[in-house]
């Protein structure tokens, strides 16, 4: 597997290159969780009735888009994976097929790894190195739930601690973007005289949309390198 510094290079280019399109799939369900969110600030001050219909509303509507997405995403990432580049609505078109299965993948593997983080912090490390993949393997090879899980390990197995720099490379050089990102926002903040609390969610959810289609792709070239290097000298 490349070292650390030409695996994000890799997935830079590759993400720069379809920007446009997986930053769009990333703001659709993003656009409802802000909706939702000034919707939940509102309704302290009115107590309307209204209010929380349309939030429970926009809250369901919202995670049926987000599941949407997360199908969209692993779709675009196969047209990558075929053709070099994703399609916006061809994404979209085809991110209804095995969405459940997919959105009950994530909740599965956000379960284990946040419930390993809260009995000790090392469990959920290791498990989010062990289960990283699970998506790529679910995606890319047609793999049920848990089979996607147990592939995921498999390809990292051998490979775990090459696999832990790699995700701790990127979460460095995302640290510092959001330390840019934050100096440029107090700086609007304090220019503007607007409030810091809704320019740090404004922020936050900017950030969100720009880093979650590199990590799809980045997670995607570490899957990609060890399902190679697992097909050539398989474990066990």
């Amino acid at each position: 597997m490349p070292s650390a510094a030409k695996l994000f290079g890799e997935a830079w280019k590759v993400y720069t290159k379809n920007f446009g399109v997986l930053a769009a799939i990333a703001f659709i369900p993003a656009v409802f969780v802000v909706l939702a969110h000034f919707l939940h600030l509102a309704i302290p001050a009115t107590d309307s009735q209204p209010l929380i219909i349309g939030l429970a509303f926009v809250g369901i509507f919202g995670l049926l888009i987000l599941a949407w997405s997360c199908g969209a995403m692993m779709k675009a990432m196969q047209s990558i994976d075929s053709t070099g580049k994703a399609a916006f609505f061809a994404a979209y078109g085809q991110g209804l097929d095995r969405m459940w299965p997919l959105v009950g993948l994530v909740l599965l593997t956000i379960l284990i790894v946040g419930v390993g983080t809260i009995l000790l912090i090392i469990p959920g490390i290791i498990f989010f190195i062990w289960f990283s993949l699970g998506i790529y393997a679910f995606a890319f090879e047609k793999l049920g739930i848990g089979w996607s899980l147990s592939a995921s390990k498999q390809y990292v197995y051998q490979h775990f601690w090459n696999t832990l720099w790699k995700w701790i490379f990127a979460f460095i050089i995302y640290a510092l973007f959001e330390v840019v990102l934050a100096l440029i926002f107090a700086e609007i903040s304090v220019m503007f005289n607007l409030s810091q609390d809704i320019l740090a969610y404004i922020m936050n959810t900017l950030a969100a949309i720009i880093s979650t289609p590199f990590f799809i792709v980045y997670g995607y070239l570490i899957y990609h390198y060890l399902k190679g290097i697992y097909q050539v000298a398989p474990v066990g």
